[in-house]
């Protein structure tokens, strides 16, 4: 039975975990010219089919998880074949076009593509993060009355994947692997006699000019870290106008960025000179590593060109879900380099100058980034927990100490800079207003949401009767934190926009606009008139007009969606006949003092604009509406077959009699309320 015979038959195993261990024994029998033939076709498999468990494992699925990372990292079975195929220099692959990033399809244009064992697995698993649909486990959960998906992309097989070959391959401690000269797989060039050209994928390594910062101990010892990053940045910056990249991809970048940090290429201090230093470095007279070579030469010829405007569109298209954190964490993440090399984790003003340099170069992401942004949050419901939690850091982060010094100093020494702007205004004045509407944004939601917790605290008197005190629920708590994250989010907005008394502004019309009125003038014979200067207070927001209308629920509203139309006119004019009759205050005559509000409620309705009860009458209106003519109807009905009239309207009386108690006792507590306001 030949390889690819037991490789089918593998494939047909019936667990997941049977497959991957029955593959790896299999890939350790065989010799790697025997595994030649058959390697596409494997790796095809596993980033095309759903057998391998690349789709959906996720770490919920401990065993799959552990087999899966077990056969494919880098010193398990698969790679262990990739550096045997990578001793023998002739064994080429040939690779389809669409696994290329755009810019590289235009390079190799006309082209046969062949590429070496390893080129081959991550073109494919690069092309399998941005091109695929993977299946993230999705937890429903339930706050309050809203149902929603928890959406975890961290626990997926594949990133775990990406952040192992991440270090591995640029290892941070600087530890690199061990390459033998025989593993190097220097690309084949064209030649001009084969009448089928073949291109080289990677023309040069990242280092491989004259002024290179890369120095090798041997020939070629970084060359699988070199060819691995490459093809990743390449295909994860690779990013089309209006098309905006699926989540895995952003959260494959966020997780390079981090790590390229982490390595100290950010510390870059000039990358358009031939004599490229390193702060960090440069201050103990010590070498760069090596991982801060390769990733500073990854951050400033491959994501500072395109990052900024990788975000611009996501910023504008993303969808407006909670998926929208992947976005600006990687933002966030790409912006403040400080994180991953400062034991503090912020920016001061004593590491500023370490920092200036990179906040130069890429100055797009702290200006048109954060225009972006603020744009996005404004389109945003801020109430909501996720989007308020959003709202903070990017307002915490921005505040912090000599960022916007720095901002500055970019703009004053950059002759650029000036040329550049957004709707025919400075960057910077246009974050500025953005950062002032937002601030009123937040005030206004605070102050809405601080009015539903003030509304909500009130208990009626059934409730209070026979549930006993109210307790705090966890929506009551939930409002409260977001309350807390915006207010804390306006006040660093204020500090890094320098809005300080305009925030202390909004605080104190707060105060005083419940017992504040707009500029007016009292007319005889006319209600309170605005004058100039009151219509720009309330037209800028500033006041609020006190206005209270109240119409005759009885003569003056109209037919209502729950009325029976024909019967309402009727019905009306009945209503307005007894209002007409003398008797009703002889009957208020003779009713004693406490059944007085009972019956005012009966048969009559409190006006709040002149805080007083109209004239008496009989309701009839009521009876046109459909709940009650349903029913009624349904108590007629029951009595007719049963025969039991008297006990069917007894126990209707009954019933109406409850209602309308418990709705007697609501009004009451309505009137005082009302009153004492």
């Amino acid at each position: 039975m030949s390889l690819k015979e037991r490789l089918q038959q593998a494939e047909k195993a019936k667990t997941l975990i049977e497959r991957l261990e029955e593959t790896s024994a299999l890939l350790d029998k065989y010799s790697y010219k025997g595994i030649h033939n058959e390697y596409a076709e494997l790796v095809e498999k596993l980033f095309s089919t759903e057998k391998f468990g690349l789709f959906d494992v996720t770490a919920k699925k401990e065993k799959e998880f552990e087999v899966i990372l077990k056969f494919m990292r880098p010193n398990g079975a698969l790679f262990e074949n990739i550096n045997k195929l990578q001793s023998d220099p002739f064994l080429r692959y040939s690779l389809p076009k669409k696994f290329l990033s755009r810019n590289r399809i235009k390079e190799v244009e006309g082209c046969e593509i062949s590429v070496t064992a390893f080129e081959y697995f991550f073109y494919r698993f690069a092309a399998f993060i941005v091109d695929n649909t993977i299946k993230h486990k999705m937890t429903t959960k339930k706050h309050g009355n809203v149902t929603y998906d928890s959406y975890h992309p961290d626990d997926h097989v594949i990133h775990h994947l990406f952040a192992i070959y991440l270090e591995y391959f640029i290892p941070v401690d600087g530890i690199f692997p061990i390459e033998k000269t025989s593993l190097i797989g220097a690309p084949t060039l064209p030649s001009p006699r084969t009448p089928n050209r073949t291109c080289s994928i990677l023309k040069r390594p990242l280092a491989s000019s004259s002024t290179s910062l890369i120095e090798r101990p041997q020939p070629g010892q970084t060359w699988r870290s070199e060819t691995f990053i490459l093809i990743m940045s390449e295909k994860l910056l690779d990013v089309q106008d209006r098309i905006c990249p699926n989540q895995d991809q952003m959260r494959a970048l966020r997780t390079m960025i981090k790590h390229m940090h982490n390595c100290g290429g950010s510390l870059l201090k000039n990358s358009s000179s031939n004599e490229i230093s390193y702060t960090d470095f440069t201050k103990q007279n010590e070498k760069p590593t090596l991982q801060a070579k390769i990733s500073s030469e990854v951050l400033s010829h491959h994501m500072e060109p395109a990052i900024s405007r990788i975000f611009r569109i996501c910023f504008e298209l993303w969808p407006l879900d909670n998926t929208f954190r992947i976005v600006y964490e990687a933002w966030l993440s790409y912006i403040q380099p400080w994180r991953y090399k400062s034991e503090t984790k912020r920016l001061t003003l004593e590491n500023c100058d370490e920092w200036a340099p990179f906040v130069k170069r890429n100055i797009d992401c702290y200006t048109k980034n954060v225009n972006d942004a603020y744009r996005r949050f404004l389109r945003l419901d801020i109430k909501r927990h996720a989007n308020a939690k959003g709202l903070h850091r990017i307002a915490w982060i921005f505040s912090q100490e000599g960022l916007l010094q720095m901002i500055n100093a970019t703009k004053e020494n950059d002759t650029n800079f000036s040329s550049r702007s957004l709707n025919k205004e400075h960057e910077l004045e246009e974050n500025d207003r953005l950062a002032q509407e937002l601030i009123r944004t937040i005030h206004v939601a605070n102050r809405e949401m601080t009015d539903k917790l003030t509304a909500g605290n009130k208990q009626s008197w059934i409730e209070a009767t026979f549930f006993g005190p109210e307790s705090v629920s966890q929506d009551h708590r939930q409002v409260e934190r977001v309350i807390d994250i915006l207010h804390t989010s306006a006040v660093n907005l204020a500090k890094s926009h320098n809005m300080i008394f305009e925030l202390e502004a909004l605080n104190a019309e707060r105060e005083v606009k419940s017992h504040s009125v707009p500029d007016h003038i009292k007319m005889p014979g006319f209600n309170a008139t605005l004058t100039d200067l009151g219509r720009q207070q309330v037209m800028s927001g500033r006041f609020q007009l006190d206005v209270a209308h109240w119409s005759d629920p009885d003569f003056e509203d109209p037919v209502r969606m729950d009325e029976f139309y024909p019967i309402v006119s009727p019905l009306v004019k009945l209503s307005h006949l007894s209002a007409q009759s003398e008797k009703w205050e002889q009957i208020q005559e003779k009713l004693p003092g406490f059944l007085m509000p009972l019956f005012f409620f009966v048969f009559s309705h409190y006006d709040p604009v002149t805080e007083a009860y109209v004239h008496p009458r009989l309701k009839t209106r009521l009876l046109a509406r459909m709940s009650v003519i349903i029913w009624l109807a349904i108590t007629v009905a029951l009595a007719a077959i049963s025969g039991w009239w008297a006990f069917a309207f007894k126990a209707y009386n009954t019933f109406l009699v409850i209602i309308m108690l418990a709705n007697f006792v609501s009004f009451r507590r309505r009137i005082a309320r009302f009153v004492a306001n």
